[in-house]
């Protein structure tokens, strides 16, 4: 869902941690080393946003309880927001209380929580909280890492009513964080997990030390739960922290299966989805090492079912429709675009339907996209999106490698450098004006043209690939297109 939102279904019993689905520009934010400390000016939730999410979940009885694993803005600026709409009860930090507070949620909904409680959620169900750190350290980013709680309820702006979400203002992380240890008693036996949204490697070992108060080391913290459970290991952990926080909690937790949270960014609107594919090729590596099966996130919204066999991926396509994030993939055959002299369909038994496009021999436009001569594909998306192209060639030779791209009538693209070869194979596009860099465009929803150059002859273009999914590498003959139009 977003950041280190995850939502829990276990039976009656409907759990949302987090749930900031607000976005607060990042140009709003300055001071401090992170950047993050105060803001120009105040906020307000979008109100309109968390009620679609809400009803895309199921309505006013989607929520029956809010955690908040910290206090920063990217994490608890919409939890009254939630509580507002679902009347369910938020656990959190003192901070937390005191933000929803503000916010006109009643005292008795939000219970403040400071590491070391036991608590039985539903019949079956028990969460342990575990006092945590937060991430970067005290010399780098003090106003970020350093445990701080409100002291008070903070003050409304009188302008525009809402909350300002600097680290050092209204929004700092509670006193640290709260990782949650939940315990389940299934049909089918007993299954766990550990859910953490933010850590420091430099003092995970260090007691947290807040007005006075010993709140412990969170490695010992950690430790303390897992024994209080009776447990050796957990079947999946949800969090943070890259390999340096996984060598330190691996060992504690012995995790059956990681599932990353917190890896796509806080400025990136909600509903434009993933920015990007989950990669981090040093974290992956250890959790090879050490046999832990990486659950690898593609999609706001992707969904998992976890009982005593681990965790298998289920669909949620309706809620991603809902909210525009199923991936949109659109395969078109080359010969199905509307062509202009003298690019010309020509036949080859290794192209799909035996038909591609190229360009008649002895025509060349190397410093500039010729103003005849593309393949002229229309699409439609459903939604907003970034999207990737690729496109099923061949490239002869390296004199032989090359098209322009032009979409929505703009300024033309070189995808130069196509790998050479006599065999079809997918190539993904690339700028070749810019460091030749993956192209990956921001396009809105509805209609749109991409038209396809060429450059040098010899280059041919069997299908394309316009893709939304970050993750997807086409191979073979891809799948099938529509029929031409």
């Amino acid at each position: 869902m977003s950041i280190s939102n995850i939502y829990y279904q276990l039976g009656p019993l409907k759990i949302l941690t987090d749930g900031y689905v607000t976005r607060i520009p990042a140009s709003e934010f300055f001071g401090g080393g992170g950047g993050l400390a105060h803001t120009h000016d105040a906020f307000k939730p979008d109100t309109p946003l968390v009620a679609r999410v809400r009803d895309a979940l199921g309505g006013a009885t989607a929520v029956n309880l809010l955690l908040t694993g910290h206090s920063h803005f990217d994490h608890s600026f919409d939890t009254a927001t939630w509580s507002s709409m679902t009347g369910a009860p938020i656990f959190g930090s003192k901070t937390t209380c005191y933000q929803v507070l503000a916010q006109n949620i009643p005292a008795e909904r939000c219970t403040p929580i400071f590491g070391g409680e036991k608590i039985a959620l539903s019949d079956g169900v028990t969460v342990r909280v575990v006092r945590w750190n937060h991430s970067g350290d005290s010399s780098s980013n003090p106003e970020q890492h350093n445990p701080v709680e409100l002291q008070g309820v903070p003050t409304l702006d009188p302008v525009t009513g809402g909350l300002h979400a600097g680290v050092a203002e209204d929004f700092p992380n509670g006193g640290g964080a709260r990782g949650f240890l939940f315990t389940i008693d299934g049909p089918q036996g007993p299954f766990s997990w550990f859910y953490q949204n933010t850590a420091s490697p430099t003092d995970l070992t260090v007691p947290i030390v807040l007005d006075g108060v010993n709140y412990g080391a969170p490695l010992d913290n950690l430790r303390a739960a897992m024994s209080d459970a009776g447990l050796t290991s957990v079947d999946l952990w949800i969090g943070t922290g890259g390999k340096a926080v996984a060598q330190l909690v691996v060992p504690v937790i012995k995790p059956k299966a990681y599932l990353p949270v917190h890896w796509d960014g806080l400025s990136g609107a909600f509903l434009a989805g993933t920015p990007s594919a989950f990669s981090d090729s040093t974290l992956e590596s250890y959790l090879t090492q050490v046999s832990v099966k990486l659950i690898r996130p593609r999609q706001y919204m992707d969904k998992w079912r976890l009982d005593v066999s681990g965790v298998v991926a289920i669909d949620n396509t309706a809620i991603k429709q809902v909210l525009g994030f199923s991936p949109q993939s659109l395969w078109r055959e080359a010969e199905s675009a509307g062509l202009t002299a003298p690019m010309q369909i020509a036949s080859d038994s290794g192209a799909v339907g035996g038909k591609y496009v190229t360009v008649a021999p002895g025509n060349n436009s190397m410093t500039a996209a010729p103003a005849t001569g593309r393949a002229t594909f229309p699409f439609t998306l459903a939604a907003a999106g970034t999207f990737k192209i690729w496109g099923r060639v061949i490239a002869p030779t390296t004199s032989d490698d090359s098209f322009w791209l032009i979409v929505d009538g703009g300024t033309p693209i070189m995808w130069n450098d196509i790998t050479p070869g006599s065999t079809w194979h997918w190539a993904a596009a690339r700028d070749s004006g810019h460091s030749n860099q993956l192209i990956q465009l921001g396009l809105a929803a509805g209609d749109h043209t991409l038209q396809i150059a060429y450059r040098e002859d010899g280059a041919k273009l069997d299908r394309l690939l316009i893709t939304s999914d970050s993750t997807l590498t086409p191979s073979g003959t891809g799948a099938p297109a529509p029929p031409p139009q």
